[in-house]
């Protein structure tokens, strides 16, 4: 938790998790993306969940939650898009540069 706009941090694990890469949120959805998992919250950070991201990802880089509450992860294998707020992932190919 933050309480002065993420310039310092305090709290344990979350769900097993404390290696944190990415915090994003939009109204009614709160994402916390680690190396290789998901996080997500419905109520302000009050209960979380672990998203069913694919075993298949290696590494998670960044994430992004756009105006219509989708998820965007940035991967080592490419961009990932979850509309579900998590519970099934597309993987984005097209439109994305070679490297």
């Amino acid at each position: 938790m933050s309480l002065d706009e993420g310039r310092s941090w305090h709290g344990g694990l979350l769900l097993g998790q404390r290696e944190f890469v990415a915090v994003q949120s939009t109204p009614g959805l709160l994402v916390a993306a680690g190396p290789r998992a998901v996080l997500v919250s419905r109520d302000d950070g009050a209960t979380w969940s672990a998203a069913k991201v694919p075993n298949w990802i290696s590494f998670i880089f960044a994430a992004a939650v756009a105006g219509d509450s989708s998820i965007w992860l940035a991967t080592r294998e490419g961009a990932m898009r979850s509309a579900d707020r998590g519970a099934n992932w597309d993987h984005i190919l097209a439109g994305l540069p070679s490297r």
